[in-house]
């Protein structure tokens, strides 16, 4: 055996006992305990959540987004993310249950803007009347 077929050899040899050593410890350890376990992230509790909301107010949720949508009381609209003011639909739609009126919804909808923005970005109050009444319209339709 000349020194260069040894060298390979050896290096043969070291691969071979890895791979064994690999398949030994695979066959040890049970294949769920290879796996990293599930993490309910953030994103898939807002999901959910969403998901609830949909179902519990049916097809308000969708109406009032596309209200929002359409109003765009902050400049978001850019055509194609028809889902953008959902945040805000999934804060707004249960405190409606607490309005009497258009002057409450105009309220609650600015507050939520607030919230989720700032006071700047947000607007005056009376930027969101038209697109509050037509929200309380609405939600009223469905009680």
């Amino acid at each position: 055996m000349t020194v260069r077929s040894a060298g390979t050899a050896r290096v043969i040899l070291a691969c071979l006992s890895m791979a064994v050593a690999c398949k030994q410890r695979q066959q040890v350890e049970p294949v769920s305990s290879q796996r990293e376990p599930e993490r309910v992230t953030e994103r898939d509790r807002i999901r959910s959540d969403r998901n609830t909301l949909k179902q519990q107010f049916g097809p308000l949720y969708t109406d009032v987004s596309a209200l929002l949508f359409k109003a765009d009381p902050i400049g978001i609209n850019f055509k194609d993310n028809a889902d953008e003011y959902e945040p805000e639909v999934d804060t707004i739609l249960p405190r409606l249950s607490s309005c009497a009126s258009a002057a409450d919804t105009e309220k609650v909808v600015h507050e939520e803007f607030v919230r989720w923005f700032d006071r700047d970005t947000a607007g005056p109050q009376e930027r969101y009347r038209v697109v509050a009444k037509q929200i309380w319209e609405r939600y009223k339709a469905t009680r």
